[in-house]
């Protein structure tokens, strides 16, 4: 606590502190001990993986190389594999879809009928995943760059989850309006060559049927049974949900499709304010000098965090990979803030110290 206020991490702290009574109501309202703790580690680490990220920001460019050659070869890696799921179906998928009940949300156990979710557990982590990698591979240079988009692209269209591709779709947005010129004539010339590849693909057979449909339903919102099922459950929210002050604890409630009502079910007001309090605080100083950054990557970080929120009113983002991609850009990004404000520092001292030898010289001839 007493460095906190030092290195700028009471955020990190506070959101610590409001998963902690979450765990403790949850206890208390009779979660099994060892189902709590199970679920507050996956609301922990999150946080405590982007406060590392933070707190070492002199290592920020070990970081982002890191970062960006997982993502780069993830994105080859999966997408590969999520191609081939769709049009082969291994047995152990056909097994895995049956065995976890998912065949009423990702499809049918067959070759061309399946949603991908490739190496992950189901669709929606998998969009998730492949709309952030989708971001990330525009900071990279490597020549598999191209390659990597292109399989990741496709199964990310396979995998028919269309809050991530909303979201992907604003996070071009936003991460469009905040470049500089160069940056955007790069961005612009990565997303025409990906668009040659993956736009005639997507419209052969046996690609194209899946597509299109799922393509049709957001312009059809009154008869689909997820969006009205989602507004059920905020109509249910706002009826009831929003007067829990307290919360049923952490360990308690399954997976909740709306990020809102779930952090209110589990933290109840006085856990959810603090919590959302933390992640505006730290979205608000990286979003404030977003502009002002010359390095893609800082402002990539951003358009993740853009892309989470849409689907923080789809789904829980707090655990899991939703809650690992929000902390560790957040993490990321404003280690890469504080890394470049000390560089700029650093030369305004050597700039202040060429001076000052200059003019002793000039004193002493």
């Amino acid at each position: 606590m007493p460095k906190a206020k030092e290195q700028g991490t009471a955020p990190f702290i506070l959101a610590l502190a409001s998963t902690g009574y979450g765990y403790c109501v949850g206890i208390l309202n009779g979660a099994l001990p060892v189902k709590a703790t199970v679920a507050i580690l996956g609301w922990i680490s999150p946080i405590l993986f982007g406060y590392h990220l933070y707190v070492n920001w002199r290592r920020y460019p070990e970081y982002r190389a890191v970062i960006q050659k997982a993502f780069l070869w993830g994105g080859l890696v999966m997408g590969i594999y999520g191609v081939y799921q769709y049009m082969v179906a291994p047995q152990w998928d056909r097994l895995w879809l049956i065995g976890s009940g998912l065949t009423s949300s990702a499809g049918r156990p067959e070759p061309f009928g399946m949603r991908v979710w490739s190496t992950l557990n189901s669709p929606g982590p998998f969009g998730d995943v492949m709309a952030t990698t989708l971001l990330i591979l525009f900071s990279s240079t490597s020549p598999l760059i191209l390659p990597a988009a292109i399989a990741g692209g496709l199964a990310f269209l396979l995998s028919s989850v269309r809050v991530a591709w909303i979201g992907w779709l604003v996070g071009m947005l936003f991460i469009s309006t905040s470049l500089r010129p160069k940056q955007q004539l790069r961005l612009i010339t990565l997303f025409a060559v990906l668009a040659l590849f993956i736009v005639p693909l997507s419209t052969m057979e046996p690609f194209s049927t899946t597509i299109s449909k799922r393509l049709e339903t957001l312009s059809d919102i009154q008869n689909d049974t997820s969006a009205q099922d989602r507004q059920g459950v905020y109509k249910r929210f706002f009826q009831s949900g929003m007067y829990n002050y307290i919360g049923d604890g952490i360990g308690l409630n399954e997976i909740v499709d709306s990020g809102p009502l779930s952090l209110v079910l589990d933290l109840g007001w006085l856990g959810t304010i603090p919590y959302l309090g933390s992640l505006l605080l730290l979205t608000t100083t990286l979003m404030g000098n977003l502009k002002k950054q010359a390095d893609l990557f800082v402002k990539l970080a951003g358009a993740v965090l853009i892309k989470s929120t849409v689907f923080f009113l789809a789904t829980r983002v707090t655990s899991g990979i939703h809650g690992m991609f929000i902390w560790s850009f957040l993490g990321i990004g404003l280690a890469g803030q504080n890394y470049f404000k000390y560089q700029r520092t650093l030369q305004m001292e050597n700039i202040v110290e060429k001076d000052v030898e200059k003019t002793l010289d000039v004193e002493a001839s």
